[in-house]
């Protein structure tokens, strides 16, 4: 089981990883993304599946070969799952604003109105629907989720503040 507070820590930190590949892209230049209005749909799909699934997928290849010590696809991705169905919504606009904040990394942009696009909900299951596919997300009993889904269980967080598999 994990505690639905630890679990809000860990999803936001683990998909602001998984965004983060946008933070520095070689492939894409801030202006390019300042270009982007928040709001249009298949422009931010793009950039997604263009910048983001890759890593996305990589880590999923990893997790089927056994070779995904630290379970950054499974944290991915029920990290994910976790956010667009927790029913917080102080938890949910700060993850949320983390979240377009690496889409939108800088607050200066030309028009500051850039980082703010579509509800953080909907954010989040364009997000999904570009890695996941059609996949459900729906959380039909989060009480029964958060009892069978600890994808930190076994983590630990080190000195730097990194999650890193147990010694065995």
């Amino acid at each position: 089981m994990i505690d639905k507070d630890e679990f809000i820590n860990g999803a936001g930190s683990d998909v602001q990883g998984l965004l983060g590949a946008l933070n520095g892209c070689q492939e894409i230049s801030e202006q390019e993304l300042w270009a982007i209005q928040s709001d249009d749909e298949q422009a931010v799909r793009k950039i997604i599946r263009e910048h983001v699934k890759p890593n996305f997928i990589e880590c999923k290849n990893e997790a089927a070969q056994g070779l995904d010590r630290c379970n950054f696809y499974e944290r991915f991705k029920e990290g994910l799952r976790f956010l667009i169905n927790v029913d917080d919504q102080e938890a949910f606009d700060w993850i949320g604003n983390v979240g377009q904040f690496c889409l939108y990394p800088d607050p200066n942009s030309p028009d500051p109105q850039f980082r703010y696009g579509p509800d953080y909900h909907t954010f989040y299951l364009w997000i999904w629907e570009e890695l996941c596919g059609d996949e459900d997300w729906r959380i039909p009993d989060m009480d029964a989720y958060l009892q069978n889904t600890n994808p930190y269980e076994n983590l630990k967080v080190d000195e730097y503040g990194q999650w890193v598999p147990k010694a065995s």
